[in-house]
């Protein structure tokens, strides 16, 4: 009798340590994901970066405002070349495609439209802030090699 109380309390103790983890992990994922969000959209990253900045280097409020704006400056510099090697990335893959589309026979062809689909769907769950999991990982690595013949890369 006197064990079986000893191992109830040991299960509310327990109980009491993971609701509470939980509920810890939760508020942190939130805060997390309410951040990223902001870095997500760049609206408020050079404010971010600055405050940090502000608190490591104990900074004076001139000085803040300073750096606040050599951030901005250089955040803005940063995104036009990042769009800019967007935009000619894109334009390199599609000229891969159709040079590459022209040397397969109709059976090629269709596997390689359909395995641009799914890259598709892919790209589009991933701008959309759905990433896969490790199983996910490995389930469509199993489904390519099964429909293909090879080994996806990772």
């Amino acid at each position: 009798m006197k064990t079986a109380r000893q191992w109830r309390i040991v299960g509310w103790i327990a109980a009491v340590v993971l609701c509470s983890g939980s509920i810890g992990a939760a508020a942190a994922l939130r805060l997390q994901n309410e951040r990223m969000a902001r870095i997500a959209a760049r609206d408020g990253l050079a404010e971010e970066r600055a405050e940090r900045f502000t608190e490591v280097l104990q900074l004076g409020d001139d000085q803040r405002e300073a750096v606040r704006a050599v951030l901005e400056r250089g955040h803005q510099e940063i995104r036009a070349i990042s769009a800019e090697a967007a935009s000619r990335a894109a334009l390199v893959a599609r000229r891969i495609d159709d040079d590459i589309r022209p040397l397969l026979d109709a059976e090629q062809l269709r596997r390689y439209e359909r395995l641009g689909e799914v890259r598709q769907r892919i790209r589009e769950r991933w701008k959309s802030g759905e990433r896969l999991t490790a199983e996910q990982r490995e389930w469509l690595r199993e489904r390519i090699e099964q429909r293909y013949g090879k080994r996806a890369r990772d």
